[in-house]
């Protein structure tokens, strides 16, 4: 069940001082496989799946004065024994989202084989389609909304108009209310905890980290790729 907190002050107008609305929402992960995999790997796929399931990845979105983020807060992981001997360990994918609506600006923590880099983009539009589809969820009364993000993949987001916060977990934003589920390729996000703070949105980068434009990681991950034998 989804906890609401409010943080009251002492004294002094409270909707005032209210800076942030910060969100934690729990993963539950898809089984993934690339095309053309054989019954054994989408098995093992499974498998793992189930494994990080049981101790679900956190994730913590804070949106306040057009900043947001969107961080790992607790990642999940998976220990598989193959027949062959050999170990899989596989956990969620650490993120790292930071965007100004201010300034149009994005920042993305992406890795390549082993090296990470913060990438700066603009923002996009996500072309929602909204539906007659209801549902209540966690005791808020939310509207389905989708869009095609490529031919085989498609997020669902189901957002609520009581929460007036037009963003969601993973990056995405755009509707009319906060989004308390999203389905996405890598799983069902589910917010879990919501309070209103007097706290401003951390937008400070990581500073040992490289950051590029997306035009120059798109080039260091094709020379990477290259250097490693991979497509």
């Amino acid at each position: 069940m989804v906890i609401f907190h409010v943080i009251l002050l002492s004294c002094g107008n409270i909707a005032a001082q209210i800076k942030s609305l910060e969100v934690v929402y729990e993963l539950e992960e898809k089984p993934f496989w690339s095309g053309g995999a054989e019954a054994k790997e989408r098995e093992e796929a499974i498998s793992l799946a189930n494994m990080k399931n049981q101790n679900k990845a956190l994730y913590a979105l804070a949106f306040g004065n057009g900043h947001y983020r969107f961080q790992t807060m607790k990642s999940s992981a998976a220990i598989m024994r193959l027949d062959d001997g050999t170990t899989i360990t596989e956990s969620a994918v650490l993120v790292d989202e930071y965007i100004d609506f201010n300034t149009s600006v994005r920042y993305s923590l992406s890795e390549v084989i082993d090296k990470a880099f913060i990438v700066k983009t603009s923002l996009e539009d996500f072309n929602w389609e909204l539906t007659e589809e209801e549902a209540m969820i966690e005791g808020k009364l939310c509207h389905k909304a989708y869009f095609k993000k490529n031919e085989r993949e498609t997020v669902t987001a189901w957002f609520t108009t009581a929460i007036p916060a037009p963003v969601g977990p993973a990056g995405y934003y755009g509707l009319s209310g906060l989004i308390l589920r999203l389905e996405a390729r890598e799983g069902v996000y589910t917010a879990v905890n919501i309070e209103y703070t007097n706290k401003e949105v951390d937008m400070t980068l990581p500073k040992d980290i490289e950051q590029v434009s997306e035009e120059e990681f798109r080039a260091l991950e094709k020379k990477m790729f290259k250097e490693w034998g991979m497509k």
